[in-house]
């Protein structure tokens, strides 16, 4: 068997593979044999008609399809393996004019090449960057006593009342929704509970309710979407609601004391609950930088990085992001922004990988038993073990990289 291999863009690749005549014969032979034995011919037991006979009752095509199939498979583990290929799609497989050679040429699709560039460099960079960031994260005025008082609206009682609605009380309502006469897909609402004045509905919406006392008398309105209104079927039209105010509630919150901050937690006094919630805060909003600088750094090795990503690759991780955003967006400017979104995941899973690969980062079988033990719960999650297995492996990988890119000491990196 001869081939020859022509590089593609995308990471394919194309073999053109050339057996002769005497290379090929064995696998006609054998398909040739096997078939025979399965040739039922009346008057004679199964593989005991006269092989003239059991010839004729032979199919010439798809005996040379089968023996082609044999081949191809051959072909492609030999040169796969010669060349260090992982192949990630089925090959497109076309046979060729040759009155020679049995010939045919293979379209592959390989895991792509990554080149990194000095990733260690770029890391360090960025960790200084963000050690300097770290040093200047702050609390805004106010934002402790913001956070306390959500605590105190969270564990508010509510009280029913008759009187009209207002801001901040908590109402009841069903409603309706009509475009030109017709429901609207989850429009319709029972017994729904919310706080008033909070723009959780279209604009417009909740005003409707300010000032009217609870009745089974419907509110009748009219109002219009917008561009950019989240149901694009929905955009730029007028709804018609029909609304129940089924009941007010009164909110009431509880007194700030130390007795109130001891229900939150072990806490002795208020001073001791805005200590804690000061560190948390804190805390939080370093984490929040620290992860910004590890996507900021990947994007930079991305960007500096030779990668060409197949298709079907970027398909894939296109039809994930679809599925698990549930987008409702299906217009070609949400489709082309998901679609960089998706080369960049790609890509930066890519150089991961590489980064991986290179410094021996790889998960060990240890480390992947006790991710797994850990994350039992998340199992049924997943459609397959397959697929919760590389979830471990992923999470892993990606902590083990980022430890390196950012905790290693200054000379480790620099070597």
């Amino acid at each position: 068997m001869k081939y020859e291999v022509e590089k593609l863009a995308k990471s394919q690749v194309k073999v053109s593979v050339a057996y002769t005549i005497e290379e090929f014969k064995p696998y006609l032979d054998g398909v040739h044999e096997a078939s025979k034995s399965n040739v039922t011919i009346p008057g004679f037991r199964k593989g005991m008609a006269p092989e003239s006979l059991t010839n004729q009752a032979l199919n010439p095509h798809a005996i040379f399809e089968s023996a082609l199939e044999d081949a191809v498979r051959d072909s492609l583990k030999e040169v796969s393996e010669e060349k260090e290929w992982t192949i990630i799609d089925k090959p497109a497989v076309e046979l060729k004019e040759d009155t020679k050679n049995i010939s045919f040429e293979m379209t592959l699709t390989l895991f792509p090449e990554v080149e990194l560039p000095d990733y260690r460099a770029l890391a360090r960079k960025n960790q200084i960057a963000l050690e300097e960031n770290l040093k200047k994260v702050a609390l805004a005025e106010g934002e402790v006593d913001k956070t306390v008082d959500w605590l105190r609206n969270s564990r508010a009682k509510i009280v029913l009342v008759d009187r009209a609605a207002k801001n901040e009380d908590v109402v009841q309502v069903s409603i309706k929704t009509m475009d030109e006469g017709k429901p609207v897909s989850g429009g319709n609402l029972s017994k729904e509970k919310f706080v008033l004045g909070k723009g959780r509905f279209l604009a417009g919406l909740e005003e409707q309710l300010v000032g009217k006392l609870a009745s089974s008398e419907p509110i009748k309105f009219s109002l219009e979407t917008g561009a950019d209104y989240w149901q694009e079927n929905l955009r730029n039209k007028k709804l018609d609601f029909e609304i129940v105010l089924e009941a007010v509630y009164e909110r009431e919150l509880p007194e700030l004391n130390d007795e109130f901050v001891k229900t939150l937690g072990k806490f002795e006094n208020l001073a001791d609950l805005k200590k804690n919630l000061e560190e948390g805060i804190l805390a939080e909003k370093k984490m929040k930088e620290e992860e910004r600088f590890k996507a900021k750094t990947i994007e930079d090795i991305v960007a500096q990085s030779k990668i060409e990503v197949p298709d079907i690759m970027l398909n894939r991780f296109f039809d994930e992001l679809h599925a698990s955003n549930q987008i409702h967006d299906h217009s070609e400017e949400s489709h082309n922004k998901l679609k960089i979104e998706s080369e960049k995941r790609v890509k930066g899973h890519l150089v991961i990988s590489k980064i991986s690969e290179v410094e021996n980062l790889n998960p060990t079988e240890a480390e992947l038993d006790e991710a797994i033990t850990h994350h039992e719960t998340e199992k049924g999650t997943f459609k397959t073990e397959g697929e919760f297995y590389d979830y471990i492996y992923g999470i892993i990988q990606n902590q083990k990289v980022f430890s390196f890119l950012f905790n290693k000491p200054e000379t480790e990196i620099k070597s």
